[in-house]
């Protein structure tokens, strides 16, 4: 113990042999570590973003699909209405409604788009427009136009304008 203490005294005065190298010594790790956290704050914080942003463009938190789907997005593998509808009242259920923010169906399909010019590949996605708003930011992100809804007592068909 008291080599210990020793070696601090030594230390302390070493130190204080050169004041000025010692203070920018201090304020150069300083300045290195603030700017560290900072950045490390300023990554964390977009990390976040880009995965909440992520899940609110992309499909959400949850997907429900049939086994095989994701590999080969086949039409068969889609979910039938029926089943869809039963999802839906699963979810209304007074067990499930606070944990759920809102639900949409959606049906997703590929294509290609082609021009005289060139090709691209595509993602079409289907969506119920008076369900989406509550689980996407897309219909509040258009600039131009607008996310056109249906009323309920119509029956008009969704559409995209």
């Amino acid at each position: 113990m008291a080599g210990v203490l020793v070696l601090v005294k030594i230390s302390w005065r070493n130190l204080w042999r050169n004041p000025r190298g010692t203070l920018l010594t201090a304020l150069a790790l300083g300045l290195g570590l603030a700017l560290l956290l900072i950045s490390l704050g300023l990554l964390d914080g977009g990390h976040e973003q880009t995965i909440a942003d992520g899940v609110r463009f992309g499909p959400g938190h949850v997907v429900i699909q049939a086994k095989g789907f994701q590999e080969s997005s086949s039409d068969e593998l889609l979910l039938p209405a029926q089943m869809v509808s039963r999802i839906e009242a699963v979810l209304q259920t007074p067990e499930m409604k606070p944990l759920v923010r809102g639900f949409s169906p959606r049906l997703l399909a590929t294509g290609l788009l082609s021009s005289s010019a060139n090709s691209v590949g595509v993602r079409i996605t289907g969506v119920m427009s008076q369900d989406e708003p509550v689980v996407s930011l897309i219909p509040e992100r258009i600039i131009e136009d607008r996310f056109q809804s249906r009323s309920h007592d119509s029956g008009a068909a969704t559409e995209w304008r």
